[in-house]
């Protein structure tokens, strides 16, 4: 078998590749979630915070025994619906499972 050197044209990105190359928050967003993890240490699993709008939207992607998750915080549930059916399209779902991120309780006033 001969092998030729074409140039390939990538096809158009997923939702979840498009989340992981470009909407990394350069900052951890303090949540519940960051408040568990601290002062664990190093080693005890991956905690990535996605922007996802402009609207204070976010998600976080993290482990959880085997499986990875993806946490989100967001106003309306495009977001949910756009992680699970890209996970979904690529017979990812034995290794990610998305969930709505709960509310969080307010704090009381002074």
């Amino acid at each position: 078998m001969r092998f030729e050197n074409t140039p390939r044209r990538p096809g158009k990105r997923s939702f979840v590749e498009q989340l992981l190359s470009e909407k990394a928050a350069s900052n951890r967003i303090p949540d519940q979630y960051t408040a568990q993890r601290e002062g664990q240490g190093a080693g005890i699993g991956l905690h990535i915070n996605f922007v996802l709008s402009n609207d204070g939207d976010y998600a976080v992607l993290m482990t959880r025994k085997k499986k990875c998750v993806f946490l989100v915080n967001a106003q309306n549930d495009e977001h949910l619906r756009g992680l699970q059916a890209d996970i979904d399209a690529n017979g990812l779902g034995h290794k990610f499972d998305v969930e709505q991120m709960p509310p969080t309780k307010p704090h009381p006033l002074p």
